[in-house]
């Protein structure tokens, strides 16, 4: 009986070594072969317990009448070596890889069964046969492996639980050992009744010897692969971890829709223009932005985007060119960037673009990531703040050039004094005939000076100002009345807005103003030609969509409503960019010798006297338009040049 014993202990023992030596070498061997040994040892446990191998093998109170419940301690071992050393998600995978591994075997009797049939007479085929037909019915069998892996899921619970309270391995490893043993004999006993007191007291001891080898082992290979020491866990994380696991890729897959969508918002929201080309230029990717701006022409059939692209010669873009610079540059990865490029669009708008440009492979597919900025704005408002600008730095000239042109004109008017007052004294004596026409020649050229130091002390703002309440458009009409006799074959327009348009300032002044716009556009009309010869005299309140009011000065703050245009337009031979610069420039003239330079250069003074200013807008062949802004009389601007 104790040799029988002995050896049972022994071979269980042996069989605990081998486990354990092929998990010290799993990291050469690989797992795989502890979890087959494994498997086929708990599914040899699993028969040995079917109620009919019990039945035939079963003898109450014989030594070994409990040896088939030994057979589950070297598995009970190594489950808790791998949850020591690995962790609770390795020791979920040995329990599943257990279940897996009693399904196939199910699985594979049956197809068995259902090919070969063993009717022979001897012993050996009859028990393959039971054993057969057992799995056939495997009930038995599952509910079985079910309650087996339902008290190895369990194990880790109190076992955690004493380890948290510093309890050394073997005892934790001993107690639940005894406990799963103890746990599987009461199972069985549903099936075949035991009657513990009439098993012998060898037995007993063998049991609780081996359990204490088993225990004593677990500890030492632990200590020797350095998990002896204490590892604080949480006694339910065997199902905590289970939960986790099982939701795993449920959150990989929800994590990468997320950065999905966290990038497709990034692009999306970017305000470039994203685009992803292959080799002939084709769109293969586009973002939000970038097919909005496109619309239909990303559909249309052999679309490329290099076709939109232009330079500022109007020369196609080279898409063939630069694939080939980028990819056969050398690089890993090539850039370049393209400034100054414009991209025609369907609806004939034209857009300032800048390209940065980066190979990219998608799917082994050499592809080239372009992201185009849209440089038009930019490009605007730069252009508004040169202007703004010129116009800043021309007004400052113009008050140095009228602070001069004005103490020139005074004391050339004081000269001019003296001149006519010694005319006027010679005038009252006796004069020759020949002198007193000489004496008319010097008034009549004094009487011009005199209109030319007005003029120019007009454009100081120096001259003579008096304020008062005005009616524009009546100041308008008057000097229209006086301008159009002197028309021929000239289609002269005069329009005034109903509404009142009242402003504070000099009549003289403003009359002067109008008479000099008018009698220059009468001047910039080209005779004898088949273009049309046309003015137009135009009065009514500012807009605040009006292109001049843009061009405002900076200091201005108020409304567009608080203020009344004066527009005078014809279509006569208009100007360059380079003599719009110098108009207001005192004494500049483009009407030779017959001009004095004084006309516009009154007109800018006296507008800014009056708190207002001049926008001109020419092109060559088209004609001119000149735009007078004054405050209305209800404005309460109240701001100075």
């Amino acid at each position: 009986m104790w040799e029988n014993l002995l050896m049972s202990l022994s071979e269980v023992v042996a069989l605990t070594l081998f486990l354990i030596m092929l998990h010290w070498l799993r990291r050469a061997l690989g797992i795989l072969p502890m979890y087959l040994l494994l498997g086929m040892f708990f599914i040899f446990a699993q028969i040995s317990q079917l109620p009919m191998l019990s039945l035939m093998t079963e003898d109450v109170g014989n030594a070994g009448s409990l040896t088939h419940s030994l057979l589950h301690l070297p598995i009970v071992a190594m489950f808790l070596i791998v949850y020591e050393e690995e962790g609770t998600f390795e020791a979920q995978r040995l329990i599943f890889g257990l279940l897996v591994g009693v399904l196939c075997f199910l699985y594979i009797i049956q197809l068995v069964v259902g090919q070969f049939s063993f009717e022979l007479d001897s012993p050996l085929p009859s028990v393959i046969q039971m054993v057969m037909d057992a799995a056939l019915f495997s009930r038995p069998l599952l509910c079985m492996t079910a309650a087996h892996l339902a008290f190895l899921m369990l194990i880790p619970i109190g076992y955690q639980a004493m380890r948290n309270l510093r309890f050394p391995v073997f005892l934790c490893v001993g107690v639940h050992i005894l406990v799963f043993s103890l746990g599987s004999i009461c199972f069985q006993g549903i099936f075949v009744p035991i009657h513990l007191r009439g098993i012998h007291m060898a037995v007993w001891v063998s049991w609780f010897a081996l359990i204490f080898i088993l225990s004593v082992i677990t500890q030492a290979y632990l200590h020797l692969v350095g998990r002896g020491s204490y590892e604080n866990r949480k006694p339910l994380g065997i199902f905590s971890t289970l939960k986790d696991h099982l939701q795993t890729a449920s959150r990989l897959r929800q994590s990468v829709e997320e950065w999905a969508e966290r990038y497709q918002a990034v692009l999306d929201n970017s305000q470039e223009l994203i685009f992803l080309l292959n080799r002939e230029g084709g769109v293969i990717n586009a973002n939000r932005p970038a097919v909005a701006i496109l619309d239909k022409q990303l559909h249309q059939p052999g679309f490329t985007l290099p076709q939109l692209i232009q330079d500022d010669q109007g020369n196609p873009f080279d898409w063939g060119q630069l694939w080939n610079e980028l990819w056969l540059s050398g690089r890993e990865q090539a850039f370049k960037s393209i400034p100054e490029l414009h991209l025609k669009l369907s609806d004939e708008r034209v857009l300032d673009i800048e390209l940065s440009l980066s190979t990219a492979r998608l799917n082994e597919d050499s592809m080239i990531l372009m992201i185009m900025r849209d440089m038009t704005s930019q490009h605007q408002e730069t252009e508004r703040r040169k202007v703004l600008e010129e116009q800043l730095m021309h007004s400052q000239r113009m008050e140095a050039v009228g602070v001069l042109a004005g103490g020139i004109a005074h004391d050339f008017n004081n000269l001019l004094l003296g001149i006519q007052a010694s005319a006027e004294v010679l005038s009252k004596q006796e004069l020759t005939a020949p002198g007193r026409a000489m004496l008319g020649n010097i008034d009549s050229a004094s009487h011009r000076a005199a209109e030319l130091i007005n003029k120019l002390l007009g454009f100081a703002r120096k001259g003579k100002y008096q304020e008062e309440l005005l009616d524009l458009a009546s100041i308008a009409q008057k000097t229209a009345d006086l301008f159009k006799p002197g028309l021929k074959d000239v289609d002269f327009r005069f329009l005034v807005s109903p509404e009142p348009l009242m402003v504070k300032g000099d009549e003289t002044q403003l009359q002067q103003v109008i008479l000099n716009l008018l009698m220059n556009a009468k001047d910039a009309l080209l005779p004898g030609t088949e273009h049309p010869r046309k003015i137009t005299l135009r009065l009514d309140k500012a807009r605040a969509d009006m292109r001049q009011w843009e061009r405002r000065p900076k200091n201005v703050t108020g409304r567009a409503e608080d203020y009344i245009t004066l527009r005078v337009k014809d279509t006569g031979k208009g100007m360059s960019s380079e003599v719009q610069k110098h108009i207001f420039d005192p004494f500049f003239t483009t009407k030779g010798p017959r001009g004095t330079g004084l006309g516009l250069a009154m007109v800018y003074g006296c507008v800014q006297h009056h708190q207002g200013w001049t926008c001109v807008e020419s092109q060559e062949g088209t004609g001119t338009e000149f735009t007078i802004f004054l405050p209305a009389a209800t404005s309460e601007q109240n701001w100075q040049f």
